[in-house]
C-alpha cells in the first residue's frame, strides 16, 4: 500500500514514521545501487512532449509514462510550483527535467530511476536573528549542443561580472558564485540558457540548444581544415547534409550529389564518366577534376570505394577564400565528404539501411547509328553489282566479307541458283541484331545494398562503426560488382584536454568484366556488327558470327589448326576476367588544449590501395585459339605453334602508397561578447608512391598454374597470310610515379558585434613535380574575404527580408599537371621497332627550368536573405574567375629536336552566376519545401598563340579527345561549316570556299580558315540547374527533382557513307537520303554516292551547319516516395522510428529544343561511354534506428 501510494505521487507526509523513513533509506540505497546497473540504458529513454501553461503535476504524469522514473515530494513543496511550458521531442530526461525545475522554488535530484524533489537550501539565521548569506562555492560543469557535442560558450553568474569561458571541451569551472545564484550560458550558435546553482558543486552536463537564426537552420561547413559556422563564413560553400544525400539511392557517393548542387555539373555526353566540373573549367591541359577530400585528407583512392551509407554531410567549396587552404590543388574547387561520427554522452544508436534496386535493360532501339537490315544488304548489292568488294576478294589477308556479300559471290560464281540466293537474303532481311542483343548480351540489372551503422559514446568514448555490402549484378550478363566496406572512428578523451582520436577504413571490391557489351561487339576488323546477324537460333543454342576473316577461310581449315570461328554468347560464358580492389586508410589524431581557446592538433593518414587484375582466356575462347592460329607455321608442311597451345592469362597490378602528416594550431577567442577571433597555422608533408605492373603468361594451364616461354623478339609470318610479319603480343611492364608536396597554411577570421568578418588565408606549397627551381621557391596563394551581416545592425528593422549578408572574396587557387617537368623526359620502349627490330625510345619534352604552377584569381560576390517565415530564402553569387600561367603549347626552333613545348603560356577567364533559392510552406501538419538552382557558366580562353588547323576545331572541338584552344572561344565550342543545300541534279551537298557555292570539298576543308568557322556556341551547358519539390503530410513524404541544361549546343550525327562501306555503320538518316530530284527540298541528306567517291564529302556534310542542334533540354530526374512509421506503432517494437521508401531515377526528358529526338546527356562515342539513354531504374528499401 506504501509503494502503491508513492508511485501514484500522494503526499509523503500522512507515511512519516520510524518505519516508513526506515523503509526510505532502505529504498532509496536499493534505487542508488540499481542505478549503477541501469542508468546507461534506463535514463537513455527519449521524451517528446509538448504542453503549455500545465500544471506541474500534469507534467510529472506525462514524464513518468515515457520514461519510467517515479517522483518523491512532499507536497507542501507544490504549493508554491509554477505551471510549465515545454516543447521537446526526442530529449533526454536530464534535458526535460532541467526544462521542467526552471525557476522552481525547488530542484532535484536523479537517483536511478527515482526523481526526488527537494526544497533549495534556505538562508541561515545566526543566533543574533541576523540574515546571513550562504558561503560561496565553485562550481563546474560541461556545456554541449543537443548531440552531445561540446560548445565553447560563456558562462556567467547572473546580475553579476563574474564570467568564464568553456574550454575546447565544453569544460568550465567558475568560483566564488552564491549557491542561490543562477548562471546565464551563451554562445554564439547556441540559445541563451539560464539554470539555478541550487548549492551543487557540480552541475555536470548541461545540454543546450543549437540557435536558430530567424528560423534559419545554423550550418557548419567543413573545408577539411576547420569547421566553419556558415553565418561567418565569407566563401563560396555549398552544405549537402544527410538527409540530401540518402534521398538517392546509388552505390557510388558522386552521384548523389548530381542535380542538387549549385555551381557543379556532369559533362555526360563528352570524353568519360564522372566528368565533374564547379564553375567551369579553370585550366586547359593540367588536372581539370575537382579536388576529392574525405575526412580532412585527399583520397588518393577510387573515388567508387566510398560507401554513401558511412556519409554525413558533403561540403562543396567554390571560391577562392573556401578552396585556398588547399592551395595549388584546389584550383577546380574542392568536394569535402565527412563520414558518420559518434558523439559524447550518445547512447548507443543502430542504424540499418537495406534496399534492392532495379534496372531497365538499355534501349538499345534509341540510337540512331543503326541501319535496319533490309537497306543495309540493299547497298551491299549496289556496291557488289559495283564490284566494291573485288579487292577484298583477292586480297592474301583474307579480310571478312559479310555474308549476304559471301551469297552473292556464290551466286555469281553459279555454286547456288539466283533463287536459292533469294531466299537466302530474304530470310536475312527481317532480322534486328539488337532484339538478339537485347535478348542474351543484357539483363535487368538488381544492386543491393546493405548497411550497419552502430555509434554512440560516453563521457570520455565516443565510437562510430559501420558494415557495408554492396551486391549488383550489372545490365551485361556475365558482369557484376561486389563491395564490403568497413569503417570505424573513435576518440578517447585521455584527460579534460587531450583527446586521441583513431579511425579504420578498409574496402575491398570484386568486379567482373565477362561482358564487354553491346557496343564492343562487332564484327571485327574495325568492322561494326551487322544488322542482320543471329546470335542464338530459335531454340536459344548460341551461333557463330561472321568474324575477322571470311567465313569460307575459317571453315575450311585443316585438322591441325584451332576453330576459328566467333560465338559472342559462348565468349561470355568462357571469359575470365576479375578484378580485385583493396583500399585500406589509417588515419590517427591528437588535439590539446593548450590554453582556453587555443589548441595543437597533429593528424597522420596512411592510404594503401591495391589493384589486382587477372584475366584468363582459356584456349576455348576465341582470342586464344585467334593468336595460336595466327603465329602457326605451316610452311613446312608440319605446323609449328609460335604461340604454344593453352591459354592466355593477363595479370596486372597496382600499388598505391601514401602518407600525410599535418600539424596545426587552432585559435578560437571571444571576448566581451563583441569580438570572435578564429585562426588555423600549421603545416603538411605528403608523399604519394604509385607503382605498377603487368605480365602475360602463354600456354596457361589453370589447374596446373603452368605456363610456357615465347620469343617476343622475332618477327613470325602470319598463318592467313605468310607475306605479313608480326612479333607475338607482349603484355610486360612496369611503372612507377612519385609525389610529394611540403607545405604551410594559415586561415583566420575576425568577427564583430556579430555584424562584420573579415578573413584571410595563405598557403605556400612546394613539389617534386617541376624541378629544382620551382621546388625552392614553391608557391604563395592566398585570399581575403569581408562579410556584412545587415540583419544585426540597429538601422536594419526590415521585416520582409529579416536576414540579409554580403559578402565579398578575393584571392588565388593553384593546379598542376603532372605530365609536365623541368627536366628533358624520355620514354624507352620495351620492345623493339617493327621496322628495325631494334630497342628505340622517343623524346617527350625538352627541358623547361621556368615552369610555373597554375594560377587561379577568382573574385566572388555574394548576397545571403532570408524573409520571415522562410516564405523565401537563398543566396545570390557572381563570380570571375582568371587562369594565368596556364600550361599550354608554344612554338620553338626546329633545331632543339621538337616542333613545340609546353609550358605557362595561356590564359582562360570564367565568369557566371550562381542562384539557389528555398521557399517553406508549411503547418502543423503539412509542409512543402521548395529548391530551385540556377548556375550561368561563360567561359573562353583569352591568351593561345598557336593556332590548329579548321579540321581539328571541327574534329575536336567538342569532344576534347584532343584539345585545341582558339584564343575567345569556349575550351570545348561547337564549329561548323556553311552550308549551301543538294544539288538539286545529284544531291551531292554544298558548301562555300571563299563566298562561292561549290562542291570542291578538298578546297572547303583545306580553305577555310578557323575565323571563317561557323561558331554556334559553348559544347557544355551555359546554364543549368534544377527544382525539387518537396511535400510532407502525416509522416509521407513525396520529393520530385528536375534538373535542365540550356545555352549549348550538340552535333547531331547522321550518315557517313564512307563508314557505311567500309566499317558497315549505318544510320536511319539513310531512309531520308536524297533519291530524285526535288528531294533536296524536303531533305538535308546527301545521295547515295557511286564509287569511288572522296571521303571529304562525308566529311563537309558531317561539319555542316544542317547537323548542329541545340542541346537545351528539361529532364525529369527522379521522385522519391518515403512514409515514416508514428511512434504509436513503435512503442512496443526496439526501433526508434521506421522509414519505408521508394525511389525511382532516370525518368526522362519532359522538353528538348531539338526535334530529331535526341538526349542531348548521351555520349557519340561509344568507345568511351555507352551511347544509350541512362536506364529507367527503381528502388525499394527500409531505414529503421534503435
Amino acid at each position: 500500500m506504501l509503494l502503491k501510494a508513492l508511485c501514484k505521487g500522494y503526499p509523503l507526509g500522512r507515511f512519516l514514521t520510524t518505519k516508513t523513513l526506515l523503509i526510505m533509506k532502505f529504498t532509496a540505497f536499493f534505487f542508488f545501487v540499481a542505478a549503477m546497473q541501469v542508468s546507461a540504458t534506463g535514463n537513455a529513454q527519449k521524451i517528446t512532449m509538448s504542453k503549455r501553461n500545465a500544471p506541474i503535476t500534469e507534467i510529472f504524469q506525462s514524464i513518468k509514462q515515457q520514461a519510467g522514473v517515479t517522483f518523491y515530494y512532499k507536497v507542501e513543496l507544490l504549493q508554491e510550483a509554477k505551471n510549465v511550458t515545454i516543447e521537446v521531442k526526442a530529449a533526454s530526461l536530464e534535458e526535460v527535467l532541467n526544462l521542467c525545475f526552471k525557476n522552481q522554488p525547488f530542484s532535484y535530484e536523479l537517483i536511478g530511476k527515482t526523481v526526488v524533489l527537494k526544497p533549495i537550501a534556505p538562508v541561515v539565521i545566526n543566533s543574533d536573528n541576523l540574515l546571513l548569506a550562504p558561503p560561496p562555492i565553485d562550481v563546474k560543469g560541461r556545456v554541449v549542443n543537443e548531440n552531445g557535442e561540446a560548445v565553447i560558450a560563456t558562462v556567467s553568474v547572473k546580475g553579476t561580472r563574474n564570467a568564464v569561458t568553456t574550454d575546447i571541451n565544453g569544460f568550465f569551472t567558475i568560483k566564488g558564485v552564491d549557491e542561490n545564484s543562477t548562471l546565464v550560458i551563451t554562445g554564439v550558435n547556441i540559445e541563451t540558457y539560464e539554470i539555478k546553482v541550487s548549492g551543487r558543486n557540480d552541475l555536470a552536463t548541461i545540454s543546450t540548444k543549437t540557435r536558430i537564426v530567424q528560423g534559419q537552420d545554423v550550418q557548419v561547413v567543413s573545408t577539411g581544415y576547420q569547421d566553419i559556422p556558415k553565418e561567418r563564413a565569407t566563401g563560396s560553400f555549398v552544405k549537402i547534409d544527410n538527409e540530401l544525400i540518402n534521398r538517392r539511392v546509388s552505390t557510388d557517393i558522386l552521384s548523389r550529389i548530381d542535380g542538387i548542387t549549385s555551381g557543379l555539373i556532369f559533362n555526360t555526353n563528352r570524353r568519360q564518366a564522372n566528368d565533374i566540373s564547379i564553375r567551369g573549367r579553370s585550366t586547359i591541359f593540367a588536372n581539370d577534376k575537382p579536388l576529392i577530400v574525405v575526412d580532412n585528407f585527399p583520397y588518393d583512392g577510387d573515388i567508387n570505394n566510398i560507401n554513401p551509407n558511412d556519409i554525413e554531410s558533403i561540403s562543396v567549396l567554390k571560391d577562392a577564400a573556401a578552396a585556398s587552404i588547399w592551395g595549388a590543388r584546389a584550383g577546380n574547387g574542392v568536394i569535402v565528404i565527412i563520414t558518420k561520427k559518434g558523439r559524447f554522452n550518445q547512447a548507443l544508436r543502430i542504424e540499418l539501411n537495406n534496399n534492392v534496386t532495379f534496372g531497365e535493360k538499355p534501349d538499345l532501339f534509341y540510337n540512331q547509328n543503326y541501319l535496319a537490315s533490309s537497306s543495309f544488304i540493299d547497298v551491299e548489292t549496289s556496291l557488289f553489282n559495283q564490284s566494291y568488294y573485288s579487292s577484298d576478294e583477292t586480297s592474301p589477308d583474307r579480310p571478312i566479307l559479310s555474308p549476304v556479300v559471301e551469297i552473292l559471290i556464290k551466286k555469281r560464281d553459279g555454286l547456288i541458283t539466283p533463287a536459292e540466293a533469294d531466299a537466302l537474303i530474304n530470310a536475312l532481311r527481317g532480322n534486328d541484331v539488337r532484339t538478339d542483343l537485347s535478348k542474351y548480351i543484357h539483363r535487368t540489372s538488381v544492386n543491393q545494398q546493405h548497411a550497419i551503422n552502430l555509434n554512440g559514446g560516453t563521457e570520455n568514448i565516443n565510437y562510430n562503426f559501420s558494415l557495408g555490402f554492396d551486391n549488383n549484378l550489372l545490365t551485361n550478363v556475365g558482369n557484376y560488382y561486389k563491395r564490403y566496406t568497413f569503417n570505424t572512428l573513435n576518440n578517447f578523451r585521455v584527460t579534460k584536454s587531450l583527446v586521441v582520436t583513431a579511425g579504420l577504413n578498409y574496402v575491398q571490391s570484386e568486379s567482373q568484366r565477362n561482358s564487354p557489351g553491346y557496343e564492343n561487339i562487332s564484327s571485327g576488323n574495325n568492322k561494326a556488327l551487322y544488322p542482320y546477324a543471329q546470335l542464338a537460333d530459335q531454340s536459344g543454342n548460341s551461333l557463330p558470327i561472321f568474324y575477322t576473316l571470311r567465313n569460307s577461310f575459317v571453315t575450311s581449315l585443316p585438322s591441325q589448326m584451332l576453330g576459328w570461328q566467333y560465338n559472342p554468347i559462348d565468349e561470355i560464358k568462357l571469359a575470365d576476367n576479375r578484378n580485385i580492389l583493396t583500399n585500406t586508410r589509417l588515419t590517427l589524431g591528437v588535439k590539446y588544449s593548450i590554453l582556453k581557446g587555443l589548441d595543437a592538433e597533429f593528424k597522420y593518414q596512411y592510404e594503401k590501395q591495391n589493384t589486382s587484375s587477372k584475366n584468363h582466356r582459356s584456349q576455348q575462347t576465341y582470342y586464344a585459339r585467334d593468336l595460336i592460329n595466327r603465329f602457326t607455321d605451316a610452311s613446312g608442311g608440319t605446323y609449328i605453334r609460335q604461340v604454344p597451345l593453352g591459354g592466355v592469362l593477363d595479370l596486372s597490378s597496382t600499388d598505391l602508397r601514401s602518407h600525410t602528416g599535418r600539424g596545426q594550431l587552432n585559435f578560437n577567442k571571444t571576448w566581451n561578447q563583441s569580438n570572435e577571433v578564429n585562426a588555423i597555422a600549421g603545416a603538411e608533408i605528403k608523399e604519394s608512391i604509385i607503382n605498377g605492373n603487368s605480365s602475360r603468361y602463354y600456354g596457361y594451364n589453370d589447374d596446373l598454374a603452368t605456363s610456357a616461354q615465347v620469343d617476343y623478339i622475332t618477327f613470325f609470318p602470319l598463318y592467313y597470310n605468310t607475306a605479313n610479319f608480326a612479333t607475338i603480343p607482349n603484355g610486360n611492364s612496369l611503372s612507377g610515379f612519385t609525389d610529394r608536396f611540403i607545405s604551410t597554411f594559415f586561415n583566420g577570421s575576425y568577427t564583430y558585434k556579430k555584424r562584420y568578418t573579415v578573413s584571410g588565408s595563405a598557403r605556400k606549397d612546394a613539389s617534386n613535380l617541376f624541378g629544382v627551381k620551382t621546388n625552392q621557391k614553391g608557391i604563395p596563394l592566398w585570399s581575403a574575404g569581408v562579410l556584412w551581416n545587415i540583419s544585426n545592425e540597429k538601422f536594419y528593422n526590415t521585416k520582409l527580408f529579416p536576414t540579409l549578408k554580403l559578402r565579398a572574396t578575393y584571392g588565388y587557387n593553384g593546379n598542376i599537371d603532372k605530365s609536365v617537368t623541368a627536366y628533358l623526359t624520355a620514354i624507352a620502349f620495351g620492345f623493339p621497332a617493327s621496322q628495325t627490330g631494334l630497342p628505340y625510345g622517343a623524346l617527350l619534352s625538352p627541358p623547361n627550368k621556368e615552369l610555373r604552377w597554375e594560377k587561379v584569381k577568382t573574385i566572388n560576390l555574394g548576397v545571403d536573405f532570408e524573409s520571415r517565415n522562410k516564405i523565401i530564402g537563398g543566396s545570390i553569387e557572381y563570380y570571375i574567375k582568371s587562369g594565368s600561367d596556364l600550361f599550354g603549347d608554344e612554338f620553338i626552333a626546329p633545331s632543339s629536336g621538337m616542333l613545340q613545348v609546353r609550358g605557362n603560356f595561356a590564359k582562360t577567364k570564367t565568369q557566371g552566376v550562381d542562384l539557389i533559392l528555398n521557399s517553406v510552406i508549411s503547418n502543423k501538419k503539412f509542409k512543402w519545401d521548395v529548391n530551385f538552382l540556377f548556375s550561368y557558366v561563360k567561359e573562353k580562353v583569352t591568351s593561345y598563340d598557336i593556332k590548329a588547323i579548321s579540321t581539328n576545331y571541327l574534329n575536336y572541338g567538342d569532344n576534347g579527345f584532343i584539345l585545341y584552344p582558339l584564343e575567345g572561344r569556349p575550351l570545348f565550342s561547337v564549329y561548323s561549316l556553311r552550308w549551301g543545300g543538294l544539288d538539286p541534279l545529284n544531291g551531292d551537298p554544298q558548301g562555300y570556299n571563299k563566298g562561292n557555292l561549290t562542291k570542291d570539298y578538298n578546297a572547303i576543308l583545306s580553305g577555310t580558315t578557323p575565323e571563317e568557322l561557323i561558331y554556334h556556341g559553348s559544347a557544355i551547358p551555359v546554364a543549368f540547374g534544377g527544382l525539387r519539390n518537396n511535400f510532407s503530410f502525416a509522416g509521407l513524404t513525396v520529393s520530385a527533382n528536375m534538373v535542365y541544361k540550356f545555352g549549348y549546343y550538340i552535333r547531331r550525327p547522321s550518315i557517313y557513307y564512307n563508314r557505311l562501306y567500309t566499317g558497315w555503320r549505318g544510320h536511319a538518316d539513310f531512309e531520308k537520303r536524297w533519291q530524285k530530284a526535288g528531294d533536296e527540298k524536303i531533305t538535308n541528306v546527301p545521295s547515295m554516292p557511286a564509287v569511288p567517291f572522296s571521303s571529304n564529302r562525308d566529311v563537309f556534310y558531317t561539319f555542316s551547319e544542317v547537323l548542329i542542334e541545340k542541346g537545351d533540354h528539361i529532364r525529369l530526374q527522379d521522385i522519391s516516395i518515403s512514409y515514416q512509421l508514428k511512434e504509436r506503432f513503435l512503442k512496443k517494437t526496439p526501433f526508434r522510428d521506421l522509414r519505408i521508401y521508394a525511389y525511382a531515377n532516370n525518368l526522362g526528358i519532359i522538353w528538348r529544343a531539338n526535334k530529331s529526338n535526341i538526349d542531348p546527356d548521351i555520349s557519340n562515342y561509344p568507345d568511351i561511354v555507352s551511347n544509350y539513354p541512362n536506364p529507367k531504374t527503381i528502388s525499394f528499401g527500409i531505414k529503421t534506428t534503435f
